[in-house]
């Protein structure tokens, strides 16, 4: 369990670790979140991990449309879920940071609010300790609304609060705040 936590965490940090940009028309959007949990509730303890790569282009200033890969791994006592789907995604971001005289916040930061949805469609697989497996189907979906701190000119960190939901309830299910890094790339100049 502790060697799968570590590989998902670098898995995202290197995909969601490079570039430059803006929330115009025609830039793109580069990035993803990750969420990492333990849960106490039963008389045993459950893990979860799941991370979201993403990769959108604007098509008007400020409203972006792309696609994301899910990743949700989940261990408890006796059985195992792995997850695995791919997602439309919609975001739609207003300016917060500006004042009347357009001076950046202090620290050279933007911050943007976000609305996110995204509907999706998942592949998952339940192992008993037995090693039994059932292959499991599902439809979900996610509707958020997000804040993103620009670092830099062209790379955000984000929190994002959303609802989860999905056809089969497992895990992750319900409210959830994810934690992740935005960036993004300024469209091509033409000379």
């Amino acid at each position: 369990m502790n060697t799968f936590i570590l590989k998902s965490v670098i898995l995202f940090i290197l995909i969601s670790s490079t570039a430059f940009g803006q929330t115009e028309k025609g830039s793109k959007l580069l990035g993803g979140n990750f969420h990492l949990s333990m849960d106490n509730s039963f008389s045993y303890k459950t893990y979860i991990v799941s991370a979201s790569p993403n990769l959108g282009i604007f098509l008007t200033n400020n409203f972006a449309l792309g696609g994301a890969l899910n990743f949700k791994y989940i261990e408890g006592a006796d059985s195992r879920y792995i997850k695995i789907g791919i997602a439309p995604f919609f975001r739609y971001y207003f300016e917060l940071s500006k004042n009347k005289d357009q001076k950046k916040l202090p620290a050279g930061g933007k911050t943007w609010l976000f609305l996110h949805a995204q509907p999706g469609i998942s592949l998952s697989q339940f192992i008993d300790d037995s090693g039994e497996k059932s292959p499991i189907n599902s439809l979900g979906y996610t509707l958020g609304i997000g804040l993103t701190y620009l670092i830099t000119d062209n790379i955000g960190l984000e929190g994002i609060l959303s609802y989860n939901g999905e056809e089969i309830n497992i895990g992750l299910t319900g409210l959830v705040f994810n934690v992740g890094f935005q960036i993004y790339l300024p469209k091509g100049k033409k000379e």
